[in-house]
């Protein structure tokens, strides 16, 4: 069973890789949820116009801020999502203070035409793990709350006893598994 769950989250990531490589569209964001005996991995893919306002390396130090603020809410799971079970953090991953290269930016310099348009569309990443000490029935997605111009999501799982997919919104923010 265990060697099955593997093989069908790979799938499940290799799939979404794929499809985010080929599509990114404004204002939906993609969710995948795994789960492994007690623990449970929860992975975010949002496009960064939503996350930050805009598609590009910060330009000066409001757009820097704004990224700084959206790691600080990568990293505060509480406001992103809440199991109804008993859950504990293990670990936070995010890319964005590399993808957006925060430290390295040089504000004030003019390259004509507003960013950089080889960077093409940057998407926010960032993911959790948790530890939980029974199987949670659900999980909410509060992102949208902090988010208002993030309007769906595409949420896919796999868990020791089910896997599916939904589309999530605003007002249809529970996933139950």
């Amino acid at each position: 069973m265990k060697l099955n769950n593997l093989l069908l989250a790979t799938g499940l990531i290799l799939s979404s890789q794929l499809h985010a490589a080929a599509k990114h569209v404004h204002d939906e964001g993609e969710v995948l949820i795994m789960n492994q005996g007690s623990l449970w991995d929860v992975q975010f893919t949002l496009p960064a116009i939503n996350a930050v306002g805009f598609e590009h390396l910060p330009e000066n130090k409001a757009q820097a801020a704004k990224v700084t603020q959206f790691i600080e809410l990568a990293r505060t799971p509480a406001k992103v999502l809440e199991f109804n079970g008993e859950c504990k953090l293990v670990s936070v991953k995010e890319s964005l203070s590399d993808d957006f290269q925060i430290a390295k930016v040089k504000y004030g310099h003019d390259h004509g035409h507003g960013h950089d348009e080889s960077h093409g569309h940057l998407d926010a990443s960032f993911s959790y793990q948790f530890k939980c000490k029974d199987a949670p029935k659900s999980l909410s997605i509060e992102l949208f709350k902090a988010l208002p111009s993030l309007h769906h999501m595409s949420a896919q799982w796999i868990t020791n006893s089910s896997q599916g997919a939904k589309k999530l919104s605003k007002n249809k923010t529970e996933i139950e598994f």
